[in-house]
């Protein structure tokens, strides 16, 4: 899985360099049809680093626009949240359930993103039908975990963690404005 999702990463096949590119070698590299980053961003909480596409991005957005779901459960637990069928009724996360339904969602996979103490955010890996991971592919979808924190968090050949995450972290103006407008 490593191999094959570094691989990914490299494509000249994705057009789109920066966060992007992690969400779509995700897509590359494990048996699900979508995948977001939410990250973790002072003085505004969690905000959609990326994400595989504009479903992905709206149901990334539910998420945190309403505090519930699979990846705000995982940050929260600090452990792997997994949401095999979210049409079926979901005590847990009933407003988020049916939003993430409507929009074509199946299952989600929400695998924080962290080392030690430190957490970065959340990956999120959707599914259009209602399935769970097998267990090779749950370790996969791990591993590809702990590489996008990795990437995330290290700079360069030397490896050292980093004040600011650069490229990577850089979030696009209008999703600020979103969050500023918002809170107005």
């Amino acid at each position: 899985a490593r191999a094959r999702f570094l691989a990914a990463v490299d494509s000249s096949d994705v057009k789109d360099r920066g966060p992007a590119q992690l969400c779509h070698a995700c897509v590359a590299t494990l048996p699900v049809q979508m995948a977001a980053i939410a990250v973790h961003v002072a003085d505004s909480g969690l905000e959609v680093l990326c994400a595989s596409d504009s479903v992905a991005e709206q149901v990334e957005w539910a998420q945190i626009t309403l505090g519930e779901g699979p990846g705000i459960a995982a940050i929260a637990a600090g452990g792997p949240i997994v949401a095999t069928n979210l049409a079926s009724s979901n005590e847990l996360w009933p407003t988020f359930a049916a939003e993430a339904a409507k929009s074509g969602v199946g299952a989600l996979y929400a695998l924080p993103l962290e080392i030690g103490a430190i957490r970065v955010g959340v990956l999120d890996l959707y599914r259009d039908h209602a399935a769970p991971l097998d267990g090779k592919d749950f370790a996969d979808a791990i591993t590809v975990a702990e590489l996008v924190t990795a990437i995330l968090l290290t700079e360069g050949p030397t490896g050292g963690l980093t004040d600011s995450l650069g490229p990577w972290w850089d979030q696009p103006l209008s999703t600020r404005e979103v969050h500023q407008a918002t809170g107005m």
